[in-house]
């Protein structure tokens, strides 16, 4: 009795240990992807003497917003080799926050039935005023997994409306001369 009872601590602890470690391997392998990711804002920041004032990380996607030069920042994290978008805000017309759905459909009786839609990408979407053509900033992608999608959505219409008032608060060459004249 007193045997099985050893036998079964030691299998115990040997699990326990086991998943201890596997716990500090993954926490390693976080911290070195964020340092990576640190590294990577700081070299783009300083290449292109940005001033951040605002930022934040959506999943694997970056957002940032420098008021002093009216440059959005946009990092893609999620692929091997990182997507770095600076967009001029004064090129900007519109934005809005779009999502791609997937259909899914049933057989009922010999017929296809819509069963459910699934948002398989979640996006800002920018109008450009001189190319008229829209740009689009992934912030969830169904490859992202079981995300809340919720919180997502909602910090997508944040960032939406900040940029909005950033575009709307460009200093525009009409309203300074009038200040001035």
């Amino acid at each position: 009795m007193n045997e099985t009872l050893f036998i079964t601590a030691i299998i115990l602890g040997a699990i326990f240990l086991f998943i201890i470690l596997f716990i500090l391997l993954h926490k390693r392998g976080q911290n070195k992807k964020t340092a990576q990711q640190k590294i990577l804002l700081a070299d783009v920041v300083w290449k292109n003497k940005l001033q951040l004032l605002l930022q934040e990380t959506i999943n694997n996607y970056l957002l940032a917003v420098d008021k002093v030069n009216f440059i959005l920042l946009y990092i893609d994290f999620g692929n091997e080799k990182e997507e770095v978008v600076l967009i001029d805000l004064w090129q900007v017309k519109t934005i809005k926050v779009t999502t791609e759905d997937n259909s899914i459909y049933e057989q009922r009786k010999g017929k296809s039935v819509l069963v459910d839609k699934q948002v398989s990408k979640l996006q800002l979407e920018l109008t450009l005023i001189d190319e008229q053509q829209k740009k689009n900033l992934v912030l969830y992608e169904y490859k992202d997994g079981m995300q809340n999608l919720m919180e997502i959505k909602r910090r997508a219409d944040y960032w939406c409306q900040l940029i909005n008032k950033a575009v709307k608060e460009l200093p525009h060459p009409s309203t300074q001369s009038s200040k001035y004249a």
